[in-house]
């Protein structure tokens, strides 16, 4: 009888344990880095990115601590670059910037990417190296020009509610 209640109490503990760690790893991390003016952006990495139209530029993180933890970010004068490494599929994973005067975006690989209330100038740039999904304002859609050796699909529909 007492190795009965011995191994119950020993298996209630590491089921407690265990079940403990299984949701510390459930948490959301938060980061973020404050950044000075920028007119060029690359993304390296597959994770959602929100742009917002802001005056302080700013990057903020949100997700699994191990995304969070491996984001990195390079700035050079004016050029801001992204990446995350982090290869594990999570849906919640997602970077948010402020940006003002964005003149050039740059897409090394496959994102999902919306703008918020971004100004798209008539001179804004976007270079994609990979698929991704952009979700734009109507207005601003109407300005995208294709180069000739580009496959470009416009969809109709809002994926910025999907976010």
């Amino acid at each position: 009888m007492k190795k009965v209640i011995i191994l119950t109490a020993l298996f209630v503990s590491i089921g407690s344990v265990c079940i403990s760690q299984n949701k510390m790893l459930l948490k959301e991390a938060e980061r973020k880095i404050d950044v000075s003016s920028f007119e060029q952006l690359t993304v390296d990495g597959n994770f959602k990115l929100v742009l917002v139209e802001n005056d302080q530029p700013a990057i903020y993180i949100k997700g699994n601590p191990g995304f969070v933890k491996s984001f990195k970010f390079i700035h050079n004068n004016k050029n801001l670059t992204i990446r995350s490494n982090y290869t594990k599929a999570a849906t919640n994973n997602e970077v948010l910037i402020n940006v003002k005067n964005l003149k050039t975006l740059v897409v090394q690989q496959e994102s999902m990417i919306s703008m918020v209330g971004l100004l798209m100038s008539e001179n804004t740039i976007i270079r994609l190296n990979a698929e991704c999904i952009i979700s734009l304002s109507s207005k601003d859609i109407a300005k995208i020009k294709a180069d000739e050796n580009f496959e470009l699909t416009i969809f109709s529909t809002s994926l910025a509610q999907k976010f």
